[in-house]
């Protein structure tokens, strides 16, 4: 009997975490009034790339990371010339190799210590960057970064994959 009840607790406490997560999700925002040192895009969801590239636009002169980036995918077909002219050439990376959200972050510590930044924004969607951020403190507690969020039209069976992924986040470790 003392199992049932377990469960039911259980699966109470699952359902209404799976609520504080809908409830909590961060609304769109611009740049943070102090600008940070560094600026990175994860890739994989409609409107992070567009929302990074306007940042850009609007005087941000980099360092700019984009990561996850597939490996077909040009400079020129990803970033709009006037964009690319707007940043050194080495202020502009491209990461390839980032195929999960752990990777993701994983690249941009190594790529934030290559340009001795610890202070980023990251560009990410609304349902992603709470688990975006709990990465960052996990593998990365000396970083410092600014969620922005872009909206995104995420239906209930992409918010329920994505409170499960945060569930899991610190077990994946």
């Amino acid at each position: 009997m003392r199992w049932a009840v377990a469960l039911v607790l259980l699966c109470v406490a699952y359902v209404v975490g799976f609520a504080l997560f809908v409830v909590a999700l961060p609304m769109p925002q611009g740049m943070p009034l102090i600008p940070p040192q560094g600026l990175v895009v994860f890739t994989g969801g409609s409107g992070r790339v567009d929302a990074a590239l306007e940042v850009v636009r609007k005087g941000f002169g980099g360092p700019v990371l984009i990561s996850g980036v597939h490996e077909d995918v040009k400079l020129h077909e990803l970033v709009p010339a006037d964009v690319v002219a707007a940043i050194p050439p080495e202020n502009l990376t491209l990461d390839y190799e980032a195929h999960t959200t752990r990777e993701n972050v994983l690249n941009t510590v190594n790529w934030a210590a290559e340009k001795g930044i610890t202070d980023i924004a990251v560009v990410t969607n609304r349902f992603h960057a709470l688990r975006c951020r709990v990465l960052f403190v996990l593998l990365a507690p000396h970083m410092r970064p600014t969620m922005l969020v872009v909206a995104d039209g995420a239906g209930w069976e992409t918010l329920w994959k994505e409170y499960n992924k945060l569930l899991f986040a610190p077990l994946v470790m």
